[in-house]
């Protein structure tokens, strides 16, 4: 058996870190199509990483095996039969007989589902801008008035995240008293 730690400190010293990095990603779903049939279907993570699979494969057949290596690259510990429990997951989502198994060898996907990867959003206008005290006088209004984070930040031409920092430096300047409640995820 071979763990992420073992399969990492056997690559050469100058890889490890591209390799980790690679590797985080990977689990984390940050690569645009999965992110996109996360979104697209409603799939967990690595649900969406075996469809992913599937579709750049399509119309060719992949292992179980196959399979099992996209999600678990270097780690026999988890039972392979998490690729039918996923498979069961992805065909609830999915029009019936869009996954074809091909019984003792693998499974496939005839024609390959249309995925659509939507271009990150752009910047808030004041992206990086210094706040002002008007801009400060305006997120304390809201945030006393219950305003929620998505209205402040577009009233504001901010993120989300940025409305979140801020009021929390403010809170530490002694503006206001009380929590600031985290971004919702």
């Amino acid at each position: 058996m071979k763990t992420w730690r073992r399969a990492l400190m056997d690559l050469d010293p100058a890889d490890r870190l591209e390799t980790a990095i690679m590797w985080l990603e990977e689990m984390a779903g940050t690569e645009p199509e999965v992110a996109a049939l996360q979104h697209q279907f409603g799939l967990p993570p690595n649900a969406a990483r075996i469809l992913a699979a599937l579709n750049a494969a399509s119309p060719r057949m992949l292992t179980k095996a196959q399979l099992y290596r996209v999600l678990y690259p270097a780690d026999d510990e988890v039972e392979i039969k998490i690729v039918d429990v996923y498979l069961c997951k992805i065909r609830q989502r999915l029009p019936p007989g869009t996954i074809v198994t091909h019984w003792g060898l693998g499974y496939s996907l005839p024609v390959a589902l249309p995925i659509t990867v939507a271009a990150p959003a752009p910047p808030p206008e004041k992206h990086r801008e210094d706040w002002t005290p008007q801009d400060d006088e305006n997120l304390l209004r809201m945030f006393k008035t219950g305003s929620d984070y998505a209205a402040m930040a577009e009233d504001l031409d901010r993120s989300p995240r940025a409305i979140e920092t801020r009021l929390q430096a403010l809170r530490a300047a002694g503006k206001f008293i009380g929590p600031v409640p985290r971004v919702p995820a």
